[in-house]
């Protein structure tokens, strides 16, 4: 990924965990993080489900083909679309994606745990113990949400205390039980999901 900003190269990380059938989806999360922040809740915090949910799911859903997507450059978007995510999407744009899973900002002091939702028609009937939003367009959930996939983006929705794009991003300012609440959360939305 060539980046329009500044002179940099930056480069996504995928693993791929191979079904038995023809269903697939990409869960992920972006792995920089904004300029002059530590970037611990945007987003180490959504990086650390991301394997964190590679774990989980390892032997789970066996028909499904489940792409774990670290995307590079969701911060240094130019225009409408963060790089990373839309580079990834262009050149896989023949695979038949059911849904795109996003952890971005997920453990955020003084926040609500909240999963926005686009095409959610499209999807079958699932519940969540966070704050159900529509979609926001907010980060990767843009490039799939393009070519028409249904997106799930698990965040925090901070009222008072924005740290995220601050120095103030560090880990001291996370809420550390948040991701046993999200990892579970996100669990059963899957096994509605994909059963």
């Amino acid at each position: 990924i060539k980046a329009h900003t500044f002179e940099h190269t930056s480069y996504n990380v995928v693993a791929i965990r191979p079904g038995t059938g023809s269903k697939r989806a990409v869960i992920g999360a972006h792995l920089d993080a904004a300029p002059f922040g530590q970037g611990a809740s945007d987003n180490a915090s959504g990086t650390a489900m991301l394997l964190e949910m590679a774990r989980l799911l390892k032997d789970k859903f066996p028909e499904w083909t489940f792409e774990f997507a670290a995307f590079d450059a969701e911060e240094y978007c130019i225009g409408y679309f963060p790089v990373g995510s839309k580079s990834y999407v262009d050149l896989h744009s023949d695979r038949k994606w059911e849904f795109f899973l996003n952890f971005d900002s997920i453990a955020i002091a003084f926040s609500h745990p909240s999963l926005h939702v686009g095409r959610r028609e499209m999807l079958k009937e699932f519940t969540t113990g966070c704050r159900l939003l529509p979609m926001t367009l907010g980060g990767d959930d843009r490039s799939f949400n393009e070519i028409g996939i249904p997106t799930l983006w698990y965040c925090c929705d901070a009222t008072v205390f924005k740290d995220f794009h601050t120095p103030c991003d560090t880990i001291a300012t996370l809420d550390i039980p948040r991701f046993k609440f999200i990892a579970e959360d996100a669990l059963q939305l899957l096994e509605a999901l994909c059963n």
